[in-house]
């Protein structure tokens, strides 16, 4: 069944939640020994969590995992018929504590720019003006940007609309400076934000990030913390959560209720 799963289903997912999934279905058909899914019940299914844990597996990774396996075996039953057991029971599932939201002060996201190269401290500036998300940033493109108009196009990472964005006078700068001392060729096609001569990866645009934030000297954060602050940086110029929730596509407005 997972590799039902995997060639019938999977492929109609967004790429990257499928590749996070095709990971997932790997550790689960690794640990469980090959075993059809219809043979696997709750005792196995705990000692699938116990063996993850033992593995240094974070809570959360354990937790997608075995919903994963759930919803295989609920997509079996609804999609093809098949009778089965649901081996995930109350109980199998780790807990969850709460995530911390973090936002970056004006003065620490000030240190962090600065301590990083003018073509990395471009790509984080114009994350925290937009309050895109990594993916978006490292695959984001010419065609996207009207620099006339001062607007970005972005298509949504979950139902594929497309959103069209004003540009902040911080951003537009950003990539209007990026096209005057763009080192390749600006194809419609290709990349605003470059590593070199290359595509920026998401690792590699990480580990730039963490790099300028190391040697600022600021508390530990995450890149995906620009979206945050971000939205935080909204809020306290009295922008209103309803257009906070428009401006960074989120997609209800009880995700920006945070921020209020």
């Amino acid at each position: 069944l997972i590799d039902r799963f995997e060639i019938e289903v999977l492929p109609s997912h967004k790429p990257t939640s499928a590749k996070r999934e095709r990971m997932a279905l790997k550790s689960l058909t690794r640990l469980l020994g090959g075993l059809p899914v219809a043979d696997v019940n709750s005792t196995q299914a705990w000692v699938y969590r116990s063996q993850r844990f033992a593995e240094k597996m974070a809570p959360a990774t354990v937790h997608f995992e075995l919903r994963l396996l759930s919803r295989v075996v609920r997509h079996a039953m609804m999609a093809w018929g098949l009778i089965l057991a649901n081996p995930v029971v109350r109980g199998t599932l780790p807990k969850l504590t709460a995530k911390h939201e973090r936002w970056l002060t004006a003065d620490e996201l000030g240190r962090v720019v600065g301590a990083a190269p003018p073509y990395v401290a471009r790509v984080l500036t114009f994350a925290v003006e937009t309050g895109l998300r990594i993916n978006e940033v490292c695959h984001l493109s010419w065609h996207q940007v009207d620099l006339k108009r001062g607007e970005l196009k972005i298509g949504e990472q979950k139902n594929g609309k497309l959103s069209v964005l004003p540009l902040s006078s911080l951003a537009l700068e950003t990539v209007q400076i990026a096209w005057q001392t763009a080192a390749a060729p600006r194809l419609a096609e290709g990349p605003i934000f470059l590593n070199g001569w290359q595509s920026w990866t998401e690792s590699a645009l990480r580990a730039a990030f963490y790099t300028a934030v190391r040697k600022a000297g600021v508390p530990a954060c995450r890149f995906h913390d620009l979206r945050h602050t971000f939205a935080t940086r909204l809020v306290q110029a009295g922008v209103d959560l309803y257009t906070v929730q428009r401006l960074g596509r989120w997609s209800s407005y009880d995700l920006v209720q945070r921020y209020g």
